[in-house]
């Protein structure tokens, strides 16, 4: 062998494999311990109550979805609904997120999407979703795929991540993946088909997850937080309405008789 390229020593070329295995495992535990986030995410927070402004939301995208068996008009409001699903506040970091995507400015972005998945947990689906495409984009298909997992069993409607998976699927070369996934797709919309199409019962199938998917949420913290608030509300209203009623029979008596008050029922409904 020719000077400095003993086979047997190699020390410049493994020295610079260690070096280059130095630089790179750093990332690699970064990625493992971010898969593992997201099941302990999806394991350890809960999903919050249902506030009135959250179940509005809900009703309303269930609407949207509805109308989505005459025309495609409603998509992009399903769109803006999903972003805003937290306030304000927490949308405008997920388009933040999503600018910084644009530029390929990805580390930054990723790291503003964990910390809206940590602060939210998985569900609320789009940073998952803006997560599992930027993955893609990166080419780590794996993850991308675990995430849009995890989005397609928060919202089995979501069409973006429908349409996401079979892209990661494909680019997997898992065909029976990508087959299984796209029939699972919002169908095209055809006008000219009647009520039996796939789009009608694609649409069918999305409207009985959203309303089951409501139902549950509305049982959520039942017995807790807001469940305690209710009962010591509904508790404190009967001992004031109980009040109310023997002070009326109090005032009855002492009037020897007289006219009863009439206003008794106005200020108990007043009051509830």
């Amino acid at each position: 062998a020719e000077a400095g390229t003993n086979p047997d020593d190699g020390s410049d070329n493994n020295a610079g494999d260690t070096k280059n295995q130095k630089n790179k495992r750093p990332r690699r535990e970064i990625i493992t311990t971010k898969t593992r986030d997201i099941s302990k995410i999806a394991n350890s927070i809960p999903p919050p109550p249902l506030t009135a402004i959250a179940r509005e939301r809900r009703l309303r995208e269930i609407t949207l979805l509805s109308t989505l068996t005459e025309s495609d008009d409603a998509v992009n409001e399903l769109w803006a609904l999903w972003i805003s699903e937290r306030g304000p506040t927490a949308a405008t970091l997920l388009l933040r997120a999503e600018q910084l995507m644009s530029v390929e400015s990805y580390d930054e972005a990723e790291s503003l999407l964990w910390s809206l998945i940590h602060q939210y947990g998985v569900h609320w689906a789009e940073p998952v979703n803006r997560l599992a495409t930027l993955k893609y984009m990166q080419g780590r298909l794996d993850e991308s795929k675990a995430l849009c997992e995890v989005v397609l069993q928060v919202k089995p409607w979501h069409f973006g991540a429908l349409s996401g998976i079979v892209l990661v699927c494909t680019a997997l070369n898992d065909a029976t993946g990508a087959r299984l996934w796209a029939e699972r797709r919002l169908p095209p919309l055809i006008p000219e088909h009647t009520s039996g199409d796939r789009r009608v019962k694609w649409i069918t199938r999305a409207l009985n997850d959203a309303a089951g998917n409501l139902d549950k949420a509305s049982k959520v913290g039942r017995g807790k937080e807001i469940g305690k608030e209710e009962t010591e509300f509904r508790t404190f209203r009967a001992k004031m309405q109980k009040m109310a009623v023997e002070e009326e029979n109090r005032r009855s008596k002492s009037n020897d008789g007289g006219e009863k008050n009439q206003k008794d029922d106005t200020d108990l409904d007043a009051w509830q």
